[in-house]
């Protein structure tokens, strides 16, 4: 009876440790999934605000000539949509929390929670299926 008790103990301590390193490595691969897959968004944002810049800048050139055009005066032209910009760039960095912030805040909350809500229950069924 002792050696059928000594036996199982030492059974379940090899299952037991078996278990706890499949969950670290489990675990190691969803943090590196998340990792991946913000490190893409970031790098999509950043790609994204680049093209936004050079759209910008190329608009403003644009507007600049045929603002210049308009009034007889290129220097009055560049004058008057570097005002504009400053206005705009004035407005966002007032609200910058309301316009920028918490957006992306909450589009990296919620990439990192429905890549999370999704690997959990896919676990549980898949111990569920096992056992």
């Amino acid at each position: 009876m002792e050696k059928d008790l000594s036996t199982f103990i030492a059974a379940s301590k090899k299952v037991v440790k078996e278990y706890i390193q499949t969950r670290l490595s489990l675990l190691k691969v969803q943090v590196m999934e998340k990792l991946t897959h913000a490190m893409g968004l970031l790098f999509t944002i950043m790609t994204a605000a680049l093209l936004i810049f050079l759209f910008i800048i190329f608009l403003g050139i644009t507007l600049g000539i045929w603002i210049g055009t308009l009034t007889g005066s290129y220097a009055l032209g560049f004058l008057i949509v570097t005002a504009f910009i400053l206005l705009i760039l004035i407005i966002l960095l007032i609200f910058h929390r309301t316009f920028i912030l918490t957006p992306l805040t909450n589009l990296m909350v919620k990439v990192l929670e429905d890549d999370a809500g999704g690997d959990d229950a896919e676990t549980e069924k898949n111990i569920s299926d096992a056992g």
